[in-house]
């Protein structure tokens, strides 16, 4: 059944505020709905319920990867690809689930194509030399992770110093394990983090998502979707000024973050105007070469 074209946009508005409140399995079924309608979606809309629709996937993978739910986490990861596949951090996040998984090959594939997109990424340069080290190539893997580290990566300093140590003493096996906990098993705390700021400001409580969002850019400054994440709170309050500062932040670590991007533009008060469509679209084909709507849209935009 065709959705009339003003309930394909109510599907995109609900399942962007279910993305906002991190309710990522209600935001896929929303979302999905906008992707799959035969009734285009306005431009812009179609394009942004895409790459939404990547971000909740992945933000539902993150939370079946916390129950240790491998399979679905998987599962998740491999079909927000199949919509984006140029999103380096979606095969980040697969790479990791594989390492994690001791699937170190398809970790090294996964990373590869990570870098492939995004050479400066540093995260999946530090994954890169943990996959080298448990594959065997030991001192250019500890290398490799500490050029990452070098380059601004933020790590558990302690476990690092302790991983060094155990690699040399040859202790190779222990020191896997703590490079691993120094620099990617992060990743499973900031996402229950950023939920629990999300639950926060569903309820009001924006006081306390800053705290919680605050305490973990101390920890983590690297991480773009809690400087995102810190925007969001200061559009709650109202600081646009401060918000827009957050946004650019995560633009800047992650240039192709669709609703950082989207944010910053509601942040600036461009929402509506050309410059806000173009840069969406602009975003959405480097994501997504082969995204028609985006392709069609941009020399109109």
């Amino acid at each position: 059944m065709t959705l009339p074209a003003a309930t394909t946009r109510s599907h995109y508005e609900v399942g962007v505020q279910y993305y906002d409140r991190g309710q990522y399995d209600l935001a896929v079924r929303e979302l999905s709905r906008v992707v799959t309608s035969r009734r285009r979606a306005a431009g812009q809309d179609a394009v942004l319920a895409h790459c939404y629709l990547c971000e909740a996937y992945a933000g539902l993978a993150a939370s079946h990867a916390e129950r240790e739910d491998w399979a679905a986490a998987e599962e998740c990861l491999r079909k927000a690809l199949r919509i984006s596949p140029g999103y380096a951090d979606l095969h980040y996040e697969l790479a990791r689930l594989c390492y994690l998984n001791e699937r170190f090959g398809e970790a090294a594939l996964e990373v590869e194509r990570a870098l492939s997109i995004n050479p400066d990424y540093l995260r999946a340069q530090y994954l890169d030399g943990l996959v080298q080290y448990q594959m065997g190539k030991l001192d250019e893997g500890v290398e490799r992770m500490l050029d990452a580290v070098r380059s601004g990566l933020i790590v558990t300093a302690n476990y690092l110093e302790k991983a060094i140590y155990l690699h040399q003493e040859a202790m190779y096996e222990e020191a896997a394990t703590v490079f691993a906990a120094a620099g990617i098993t992060c990743g499973e705390e900031v996402a229950g983090g950023i939920r629990l700021a999300k639950e926060q400001m569903s309820q009001g409580d924006a006081a306390g998502a800053a705290e919680t969002v605050q305490s973990l850019l101390e920890r983590w400054p690297d991480y773009s979707d809690l400087h995102n994440l810190m925007g969001q709170v200061w559009m709650a309050v109202g600081d646009r000024q401060k918000a827009a500062v957050e946004f650019r932040e995560a633009l800047a670590l992650n240039p192709n973050y669709v609703a950082a991007q989207v944010n910053l533009e509601l942040a600036c008060g461009r929402a509506d105007n050309q410059r806000a469509a173009r840069a969406s679209y602009e975003i959405a084909l480097a994501m997504e070469p082969g995204n028609p709507e985006a392709r069609e849209s941009i020399s109109a935009a």
